[in-house]
């Protein structure tokens, strides 16, 4: 388990969900480099 409090896609309930390692993003932050941005439109 990953602790997670970014406004990430992966995020949910503080922790990472990300199930499978993928390219690096565009645009990481310090502690993750597969950091995406939650879609704005998404409920």
């Amino acid at each position: 388990m990953i602790m997670c409090t970014e406004n990430c896609a992966y995020q949910e309930d503080g922790l990472c969900n990300l199930k499978k390692i993928t390219s690096f993003s565009s645009k990481p932050i310090k502690y993750c480099p597969y950091f995406r941005g939650k879609d704005k439109n998404r409920a």
